[in-house]
């Protein structure tokens, strides 16, 4: 905030509050545009001992006292003053003008427009406060605060120099002016740019000096402004920061390539002053496709790498030829920048500049080698480690860079698997048996479950229907219980099949009865020992009216026990 106590001067003389207060509401509107409506320019046509007669527009005469003229050294007929016109007539038919009153609207005229227009003013500074320094502009008195004085040193003595500012608040209740010296700074910049880019045309070499560099590029100080440098423009060779090939202070030539006039933007190149190695190769026929490269990693994307296999020329291998293994890729996870890898030419598209190289066939397809051919098929066991797990079941590595998936359905004939990883984890070491191989799309079916006999098959004349069996109760839901009987098998008895006269508790054991086993379907439905069969048709009924899978028992899991 302005100190408190500072006045606003004019003339030399101290302006009362009152004649302030008729002053300053002339600015009261709220772009704070300078209204001349009540100035006017007088002209000199006589000049008496103690005042002068002007004439306004040669038609209205007005009396100075000479005592509002004494700034003025020699008074000469023909001179234009400008005054405030205080009252349109008086009784004597003239106008009634103060010139000290309008001198002091001119100078707000031009603090006011200072603010508007971002117009330079030149301050003295006359005295230095707790939070800023105080200069006057033609009398009037602006605060200017530490904070907008540019590079300020409070060990370098202010007072009697000149600071140029741009206002930036006027308090037209307090009649307090606040300036910014930085803001000349930024002007002063926008003004020296646009200069600069009005003299520079495109494709025009200039020189500069590297004036800061950051991770996206580097600013060259041209003329006394700084242009952006983007680290694309740099060099033809792929580089992971600008300092690898500036640093600030180096003097270094550059071609504009555009120039955004109203922006007051120049882009420039470095690289453009020496040859495009692509231009070379292409004349010299130096890339082939079958060529193969050591190269340099230089950038990691989720679709693939580009390798640079010539000094600023790189390559693109995309995801689909890192690996024969086209499924669960993680580029990322595979590779490092600069890290080095052998890569061969696969494409060449000299118009847009651009190779397309691969890693996968320097190798042979291990899903048409023989090995594969003679071991990977339906039928077959092998160890392998699991190396993802799925919502829906896990990937296992047959090794040769071979993967396969096991399906959750496809661990185990008895136990119901809701969540993979309670039934397995990555890195565990398992066996497997192919179920399936569909070379077209490169993928593999394989089964753990399939080890082993089928118990659903195996004890089906075990369960006939009407068979009774022991169970225990290991899930209780809103339906009915979960048993567990013989050979680890489940079945379920619905609430409608329960003893009328107990209700099951969980662990306790239940003599059952069968009334449907469905081998292919993993289904056993079950009911009350004592419950009557009338016959096979009567039970086939009431099975198909209860088709439940051991799919549809595992979701009953989800409701809460009763």
């Amino acid at each position: 905030m302005f100190p408190k106590g500072i006045k606003i001067i004019g003339n030399g003389t101290k302006y009362s509050e009152k004649e302030l207060n008729d002053i300053i509401p002339l600015f009261e509107n709220k772009n704070l545009v300078f209204s001349p409506v009540l100035l006017a320019s007088a002209k000199v046509i006589v000049i008496e001992k103690d005042f002068v007669i002007t004439t306004i527009n040669d038609k209205y005469d007005t009396v100075i006292p000479k005592s509002e003229l004494k700034d003025i050294e020699e008074i000469k007929i023909g001179q234009y003053l400008d005054v405030y016109i205080e009252n349109i007539s008086d009784p004597k038919g003239q106008l009634i003008v103060s010139r000290s009153k309008g001198k002091i609207i001119k100078i707000w005229e031009e603090i006011f427009n200072s603010k508007k227009n971002s117009s330079i003013l030149r301050i003295t500074i006359t005295e230095k406060v707790q939070y800023g320094v105080i200069g006057e502009y033609k009398s009037i008195k602006i605060f200017v605060p530490f904070g907008q004085i540019q590079n300020y040193n409070e060990n370098v003595e202010l007072i009697g120099t000149e600071l140029e500012i741009v206002i930036i608040k006027i308090n037209k209740i307090t009649h307090n002016v606040k300036g910014s010296n930085k803001l000349v700074f930024d002007i002063k910049k926008k003004e020296l740019e646009h200069t600069i880019v009005g003299q520079i045309k495109e494709g025009q070499i200039v020189e500069g000096i590297v004036s800061n560099i950051v991770p996206y590029g580097a600013f060259v100080n041209i003329g006394g402004v700084d242009f952006l440098l983007h680290i694309n423009e740099i060099s033809w060779k792929h580089i992971d920061s600008p300092e690898e090939v500036l640093k600030i202070g180096d003097v270094i030539k550059v071609v504009t390539l555009n120039i955004n006039k109203e922006t007051g933007k120049i882009n420039l190149s470095l690289k453009c002053l020496t040859p495009n190695p692509w231009d070379t190769l292409i004349e010299n026929n130096k890339l082939k496709i079958g060529d193969v490269y050591t190269g340099k990693i230089v950038s990691i994307l989720d679709y693939g790498i580009f390798v640079e296999i010539l000094d600023g020329i790189e390559g693109l291998v995309h995801i689909s030829e890192i690996s024969w293994n086209t499924q669960n890729i993680r580029v990322d996870k595979l590779y490092k920048i600069n890290e080095n890898v052998d890569v061969k030419i696969i494409n060449i598209d000299v118009e847009n500049k651009r190779i397309g190289l691969s890693i996968k066939q320097l190798t042979e397809d291990p899903w048409l080698s023989e090995s594969f051919t003679k071991t990977i098929v339906e039928g077959s066991i092998h160890d392998c480690e699991v190396i993802e797990l799925k919502q829906f079941g896990c990937i296992v590595d047959l090794g040769n860079n071979i993967e396969a998936l096991v399906h959750m359905s496809d661990f185990s004939w008895t136990e119901k698997i809701t969540k993979v990883e309670k039934f397995i984890q990555k890195g565990d070491k398992i066996k497997v048996v192919i179920l399936s191989v569909d070379i077209n799309t490169r993928k593999i079916l394989c089964g753990i479950k399939q080890l082993t006999k089928n118990p659903w098959e195996e004890f089906a004349k075990e369960f006939e229907v009407g068979s009774i069996h022991k169970g225990v109760v290991i899930k209780k839901t809103i339906k009915g219980c979960i048993l567990k009987l013989e050979h680890d098998l489940e079945g379920i008895i619905f609430k409608e099949y329960y003893d009328k006269n107990t209700t099951p508790k969980l662990g306790e054991e239940l003599e059952v009865k069968v009334l449907e086993y469905n081998a292919e379907n993993q289904r056993l439905h079950l009911a009350d020992k004592n419950t009557t069969i009338n016959t096979n048709q009567d039970s086939n009924k009431k099975s198909k009216k209860l088709k439940f899978t051991l799919g549809d028992i595992a979701n009953l899991e989800k409701f809460d026990d009763i």
